[in-house]
């Protein structure tokens, strides 16, 4: 069986250049695991690479859900292992583009297994939710683990309460138990892409004008119209509330794109740190004029080196 290729690293390394060159390299396809590429209607801002620009290679985990609609890690999960399936049907190389080191904790390691639930502590936990509100709880959460209520939106009610739920429970904070890595569950090479800062921030700052210039206002303006303005705040994925905010007049489009970049680069720094965790990362450091193919080819020299693709 052919071992998971994941490519993995901070937003705008260029991880989705680099794997659709790698795929057409070896015969591969591409897995997203990005938990905002799996919502309908915010291609944009979320760098949903367009079908021109994948040159034939079939992609998966995309646009797959209502902006309005819940969507948990294990049903994320589910989809995975079925497209999974059907690439090694096809006899390609899995390639996986890692965005989200949640998702790729639980395709690698499966899902996080934290303390069972207990009703009297939930119910204790919803009823102060009722009272007090998200926000409120998501106050506490910041002063109880800081870094899980970084990664959880302040309305996002149904992850605060299981993270305070756990941290009653078990004493120790949700985002602990998430760092804890085992043996993966199946063979995978994983090669980390990174960039210095300062070249990061650049090219997230040309990412962000580029967006715009692809329609990101009237994207999110047609969100509107359909009534997902709650839907943007609950999943507050990066750049619509701003963007959102500047459309109702409250926000200049110079303050939502200093706004974005902030945003984005913290987004950045999470991602390294967690990225950073984990074993068995063969890194890539790049360069300003790499391109993408001169990237790929990196990365495949890599995976030879390693007799990764002598399977």
């Amino acid at each position: 069986m052919k071992p998971l290729i994941v490519l993995l690293g901070e937003t705008a390394t260029g991880k989705s250049d680099v794997a659709v060159r790698l795929c057409l390299r070896i015969g591969g396809e591409v897995l997203s695991l990005d938990s905002m590429q799996v919502y309908t209607g915010i291609r944009v801002g979320t760098g949903v690479l367009p079908e021109a620009d994948r040159q034939g290679v079939r992609h998966h985990l995309l646009e797959m859900v209502e902006l309005d609609q819940p969507f948990s890690v294990g049903e994320f999960l589910n989809c995975y292992r079925e497209a999974l399936a059907e690439v090694r049907d096809r006899g390609a190389w899995p390639v996986l583009t890692a965005g989200t080191g949640l998702y790729l904790k639980s395709v690698l390691y499966g899902l996080f297994q934290g303390p069972g639930r207990d009703d009297r502590v939930r119910d204790g936990v919803r009823r102060e939710l009722e009272e007090k509100g998200p926000e409120r709880l998501h106050q506490r959460l910041s002063r109880l683990d800081p870094e899980s209520a970084r990664k959880i939106a302040p309305r996002d009610a149904l992850r605060i309460v299981r993270a305070l739920e756990v941290l009653e429970i078990s004493g120790r904070p949700i985002s602990e138990w998430q760092s804890e890595w085992e043996e993966p569950s199946e063979e995978a090479f994983l090669v980390g892409l990174s960039r210095e800062r300062e070249d990061l921030r650049e090219r997230v700052a040309h990412r962000i004008e580029r967006m715009l210039d692809d329609g990101w206002i009237e994207e999110v303006q047609s969100l509107l119209d359909k009534g997902l303005g709650a839907a943007i705040d609950r999943k507050d994925p990066i750049g619509y509330p701003e963007l959102k905010t500047h459309l109702s007049g409250e926000l200049s489009l110079e303050e939502a794109k200093t706004r974005i970049l902030h945003r984005t680069m913290r987004l950045a720094k999470k991602q390294r740190t967690w990225f950073r965790s984990m074993p068995y990362v063969h890194w890539l450091k790049l360069h300003r004029t790499s391109s993408p193919s001169d990237v790929a080819e990196e990365v495949f020299a890599c995976l030879e080196r390693e007799g990764v693709l002598h399977d």
